[in-house]
């Protein structure tokens, strides 16, 4: 339903009323960030990452999958390598499969659900299903 206005009570060819300018600016609305501390302490780890999260999401992202993968090949290599191996870490793979992820795989997945959370599908099976 639409709202009803007032009635304008002018008679007609009144013109409105002027208003005085005011010198004074509106107050600046406060931003706060997760990072901000109300009692002046020193911010946690968890807010400054929330912080950038919230400013930054797309590159936090890339960030994000870089170090897990850089995390994931440095324990294949210093956990799971071969005997035959050279000791020690090989730092072009490491640094190859976190462009990749950084690159490739972030921006690829959040466009591929950000496709998915616009479509109906709520469960895989109704996604295998009306694929």
């Amino acid at each position: 339903p639409r709202r009803k206005f007032m009635a304008d009570t002018r008679p007609k060819g009144a013109s409105a009323p002027e208003v005085a300018p005011t010198d004074t600016q509106p107050p600046p609305r406060e931003t706060r960030t997760w990072a901000d501390d109300p009692k002046g302490k020193k911010s946690s780890l968890q807010a400054q990452y929330l912080t950038l999260l919230s400013a930054y999401p797309f590159l936090m992202n890339a960030a994000q999958s870089a170090l897990i993968s850089i995390a994931g090949s440095l324990t294949q290599q210093v956990f799971f390598a071969n005997e035959t191996a050279e000791a020690g870490i090989d730092v072009f793979p490491i640094l190859k499969f976190a462009f990749f992820s950084a690159v490739i795989i972030a921006p690829s997945s959040v466009l591929f659900y950000g496709w998915i959370s616009k479509k109906s599908w709520s469960t895989p099976t109704k996604l295998a299903v009306e694929w």
